[in-house]
């Protein structure tokens, strides 16, 4: 299986190099377009509950906090 990826890598490798910005800003046209969708037409209102935040919070301070360790 690795000898299989590796030789796919090594097929793919000059097709994505020279297409790389127009498959990341695909992706992102994609994705950003798919959120304005849901949220201009999306029905349900998601509640944020406390874990949630707790999550974030958690996520957002502890790589700041152990970056300078």
């Amino acid at each position: 299986m690795i000898i299989l990826g590796w030789f796919g890598r090594s097929a793919m490798s000059g097709f994505v190099s020279e297409y790389a910005f127009w498959i990341a800003s695909g992706l992102l046209i994609f994705i950003g377009a798919r959120v304005i969708y849901r949220n201009l037409h999306g029905s349900k209102q998601r509640k944020i509950g406390f874990l949630d935040l707790v999550c974030l919070n958690w996520l957002i301070y502890y790589p700041n906090c152990t970056a300078y360790d």
